[in-house]
């Protein structure tokens, strides 16, 4: 699982986007996470830098069999596994944004997800709709808790781009483990 967020708007930012997901999608070759995002930074490095910009990116491999969660966050940051009683687990970010400081070794961490319980990756965007919130994040999750479904979980959290005042753009990725 793969998802980023390249700083800024437009045409520009669309074109790394895409840049960044071709290169993380060659690069993701069975090796660790961290490997895979230092390869797709090390890919789109110039056009970072003629850009003055940087991506924050978390890549995530779930074993589905197991549940483990072997990932990296790039500066994202807004990964969480929801869990069956509607509480949460954030999956914390070590690293800097990609195009920040290239010289930085990027670390790998891991995670459980058990039956029932969500994986949901998300762009800042979601948190736009809860403005007054101390843990946007724990909105989130109480959101998705109830759904019994990924593409559920997904729904419910793209729905909040239809609130007034909602300016940024909603990604969602989320994975159930049955």
């Amino acid at each position: 699982i793969t998802l980023g967020d390249v700083m800024g708007k437009g045409l520009g930012a669309g074109v790394m986007a895409a840049s960044l997901q071709t290169a993380a999608r060659l690069t993701n070759n069975g090796c660790a996470p961290s490997v895979v995002l230092a390869q797709s930074a090390a890919a789109v490095r110039e056009q970072l830098e003629r850009a003055s910009t940087f991506a924050t990116v978390v890549q995530a491999h779930v074993d589905v069999t197991t549940g483990r969660v072997q990932y990296a966050d790039a500066g994202h940051g807004l990964t969480i596994i929801v869990r069956a009683d509607g509480s949460y687990t954030r999956l914390g970010s070590v690293n800097l944004p990609l195009g920040v400081d290239d010289e930085e070794e990027l670390a790998d961490a891991e995670a459980m997800i058990e039956t029932g319980e969500i994986f949901v990756s998300l762009s800042d965007g979601a948190l736009d709709a809860f403005p007054d919130s101390v843990d946007p994040l724990a909105d989130v999750a109480a959101l998705i808790a109830g759904t019994s479904t990924a593409e559920a979980a997904v729904e419910a959290t793209i729905t909040l781009s239809t609130m007034p005042g909602i300016a940024d753009d909603i990604t969602v990725v989320a994975l159930l483990r049955e």
